[in-house]
């Protein structure tokens, strides 16, 4: 297949594991921009996880050209849900480069945002970065960070832990 249809594979709604191959055969392509932009761009548009993280470790490789454009994004972008991507996309990457763009997210008017960015908080150790971290928790309820927020309150020691809802 050319790198034009394999890069519009990428988009079609079709089975997961065919987005995976066609990904395969991009890798030989990954010092092309078209290619790179497309693969982020889908890291930011997919739900699924598999996909994500199968790209983000072919992405690895070149993080010094993929990272930029996350931090970009994780500032710039107009949809919340993009810039949580592109902060967790960050995260994946272990990307240490990108401190602008993770402070940006902690202070961004979405609790989406915010938790995304939250998850890079390992990867800085500087005294500005950790002031940040600590308004970030001084303003946001840590418990709410670790539970899911439709069910608040975290089970008391000794209560059932068993699930509320059948899946």
């Amino acid at each position: 297949m050319s790198k034009e249809t394999l890069i519009a594979t990428l988009f079609k709604d079709i089975d997961e594991s065919k987005k995976i191959t066609a990904v395969r055969e991009l890798e030989g392509f990954l010092t092309e921009t078209d290619v790179i932009l497309a693969l982020c761009l889908v890291t930011l548009q997919t739900e699924s996880h598999e996909l994500r993280s199968f790209i983000i470790q072919a992405l690895k490789g070149i993080a010094d050209k993929v990272n930029p454009y996350f931090a970009h994004m994780a500032v710039n972008a107009r949809s919340a849900t993009l810039r949580k991507w592109a902060l967790v996309n960050l995260s994946l990457m272990e990307c240490k480069s990108a401190k602008t763009a993770v402070i940006s997210g902690l202070r961004d008017s979405s609790s989406l945002v915010q938790h995304a960015a939250a998850l890079n908080i390992g990867l800085y150790r500087d005294a500005d970065f950790l002031k940040e971290v600590e308004i970030f928790f001084e303003r946001n309820n840590a418990v709410e960070l670790i539970f899911d927020s439709s069910d608040p309150v975290p089970p008391s020691p000794g209560s059932d832990p068993s699930p509320k809802k059948q899946i």
